[in-house]
């Protein structure tokens, strides 16, 4: 019965740090867009020095 429960337990578990990880991953890629679309807005207006490195 203990590794019943210990096995449903451990499946949330897993479900919730893969949820976590998504989460992160999204805030990653969307920080990322951000800051290309800065330096992409900033590199335009200094002749584009900025963009091309």
């Amino acid at each position: 019965m203990e590794q019943v429960e210990r096995d449903n337990f451990s499946h949330l578990d897993k479900k919730d740090t893969q949820k976590r990880e998504t989460k992160r991953e999204r805030m990653r890629e969307r920080d990322g867009e951000r800051k290309k679309r800065k330096e992409r807005r900033e590199g335009g207006r200094e002749g584009g020095k900025e963009a091309s490195q």
